[in-house]
């Protein structure tokens, strides 16, 4: 039989992408002049004569002022972003297959922690953040972020030992196991 292989479902994330990269620059410039412009930015400029307008224009120390719209690319907090996880995933990897005693394992997990401190410094330097800090701090987020890694582990833990505990403990045909929990 010839024909596409499994492999071509990965390529519909180059539709996907292409959507984005030409949705996003205009909706973010939508949003921005709605969000920064009449209404909420200085209302002196506007003929108001008083500096807050409705209440919303007050500065939150994210380095732009009233009716100034954010501009840039937060490249530090992107790389330190991108870098952090990977270095530290890397370093779990690392460990698990050398030990934690190995530099390899250990130069990339301490990596990752510099790599969140950098992150924290870039986003309150930064004009226009991509995380603001308050709102990563919420009680809310933090509590979900913990369930859904509690979950995680409680499921990637089952998955690992719990093919094996079924093979050896009841006498599970490893298939016969699958089936089993897939239909549940």
């Amino acid at each position: 039989m010839s024909g596409i292989g499994w492999e071509w479902i990965f390529f519909v994330n180059v539709p996907i992408g292409i959507v984005v990269l030409v949705a996003v620059p205009a909706l973010v410039k939508a949003d921005t002049k709605s969000a920064h412009g009449h209404g909420h930015g200085d209302a002196a400029a506007h003929g108001h004569g008083h500096a807050h307008g409705h209440g919303h224009g007050h500065n939150h120390g994210h380095g732009h002022g009233h009716g100034e719209a954010p501009s840039g690319i937060d490249l530090s907090g992107a790389l330190t972003m991108a870098a952090t996880p990977a270095l530290l995933i890397f370093g779990l990897m690392q460990a698990r297959e050398h030990g934690f005693g190995d530099p390899t394992a250990w130069l990339p997990l301490l990596g990752s922690v510099l790599g969140a401190a950098l992150f924290v410094v870039a986003e309150r330097q930064a004009a226009t953040p991509l995380a603001r800090l308050p709102f990563l701090a919420r009680r809310s987020l933090v509590g979900g972020c913990m369930l859904m890694l509690a979950g995680a582990l409680l499921l990637t833990g089952l998955e690992r030992h719990g093919d094996a505990w079924a093979q050896v403990v009841p006498g599970f045909v490893l298939l016969g196991f699958g089936l089993g929990v897939f239909a549940h």
